[in-house]
Order: structure tokens, then C-alpha cells, then sequence
């Protein structure tokens, strides 16, 4: 299980996650299945955020602009790197080669490719551009500057 999840406690959690995705039911939707409805994707989405938002520690502490633009570009480049990494995978991979981690992405191909490729291009269309990233992180350094010359400013007096 730590092999595949990290932990056993992650495996617990994703399996609490997977039991939440069995039981989900939106009245009145006509669909069956949540990958296929938006309605049910909507809920589906909600529950799990709301799953790990009732294990949070403790309320997030206030972070810079910089962090908050760090934790952005991770929490959007790291779903495009997963979904990248299957819908390349080489599904003819020898078990004599590759790595551990090759071997889970061609399985995850042959089992999954077609939504990883849907996925991989919607991932991509909500990171932004290279230049607006860059943007973004002279705003956070001209904020961050902002804040703390202010800061030195309250505290002189």
C-alpha cells in the first residue's frame, strides 16, 4: 500500500474518497455516472474538496504574494505534468526496462488514456501563459516589497 499511496493512511483516505464516488447521487439528473454529467461531476468535485477541507489542520496562515502565487502555479502545473506523463507513457514497455514510476503510467494509459488526453487539454487550457505567469510573479515580488516597506514604515514610528 505505501508503494501505491504513499502511506496506508492515504490509501484509507482514497478509499474513503472512492467510497464517496460509488455512493454519490444527484436527484433528478438523469445521469449514472459523474464523469459523464456536469451536474454529478459538480457534486462529485464539491464532495471530495469537501472531504479534505474537514482534515484540514488548521485554518491556512496568511501568506505572501509570493507564496500564493507559488501554491497557484504548483497546484496547476503538477495536474498537467500527471496527465502528461500517461498520454505519454509507452504502453510497450518491457518489464525489464523503465522505471517503477514509467510502468504505473503506461497501466494508467492503457487503463484511463482516453480521459488523461481530455484531461491533459483542460489541464493545459487553465495554466496560464508563461508571460502571464512571469507577470504575475513581478506583481507578487512588487506587493510583497510594497507590504514590507510598509511594514519598516509602521515600525520607525
Amino acid at each position: 500500500m505505501e508503494d501505491a499511496f504513499g502511506s496506508v493512511e492515504q490509501f484509507w483516505l482514497m478509499r474513503l474518497i472512492s467510497l464517496a464516488m460509488q455512493q454519490q447521487y444527484v436527484p433528478f439528473s438523469g445521469a449514472d455516472d459523474w464523469r459523464r454529467s456536469p451536474e454529478h461531476f459538480e457534486v462529485m468535485l464539491k464532495t471530495v474538496n469537501g472531504i479534505l477541507e474537514s482534515m484540514r489542520p488548521a485554518p491556512m496562515s496568511e501568506t505572501s504574494p509570493i507564496e500564493k502565487e507559488m501554491m497557484d502555479f504548483t497546484s496547476k502545473n503538477l495536474p498537467i505534468a500527471l496527465w502528461k506523463a500517461i498520454t505519454e507513457a509507452d504502453e510497450s514497455l518491457r518489464l525489464d526496462q523503465g522505471t517503477n514510476d514509467d510502468h504505473l503510467a503506461a497501466m494508467l494509459k492503457r487503463k484511463i488514456g482516453k480521459v488523461a488526453e481530455g484531461a491533459l487539454k483542460n489541464a493545459q487550457k487553465a495554466m496560464p501563459s508563461e508571460e502571464e505567469w512571469k507577470l504575475r510573479r513581478d506583481a507578487a515580488y512588487a506587493e510583497q516589497h510594497k507590504s514590507m516597506s510598509e511594514t519598516g514604515k509602521r515600525r520607525k514610528k
